[in-house]
């Protein structure tokens, strides 16, 4: 198979195929551009304020990593590790809802 793209017949794409004996086919194409209809635009109204930069999440990220405390473990039990209650805290997410079921 041999793929021919003439550039002085402009939007024709050649192909000819030999089968195996050698006989050989020659189809011809059209083709032509394609053109988007419309630019994609961006939306200028667009407010960045519920959102949250790279360098922000990066800094509350280290200060969480930096406020984590070990759990402690109680003495007197059978196993001497005890389960705490895990401590109730609310993360918020700027940006998104949280819708409950």
């Amino acid at each position: 198979m041999a793929i021919l793209l003439d550039s002085e017949a402009e939007g024709k794409m050649y192909i000819k195929v030999s089968d195996n004996i050698g006989m050989s086919n020659l189809r011809i194409f059209n083709y032509t551009e394609e053109v988007p209809t419309s630019t994609a635009t961006v939306n200028q109204d667009l407010d960045l304020s519920a959102f949250v930069r790279k360098d922000e999440l990066s800094k509350l990220i280290k200060e969480i990593i930096a406020d984590e405390q070990p759990i402690s473990t109680a003495a007197g039990t059978s196993s001497g590790i005890s389960n705490p209650a895990p401590a109730k805290s609310k993360v918020t997410i700027i940006g998104t809802t949280n819708k409950q079921s």
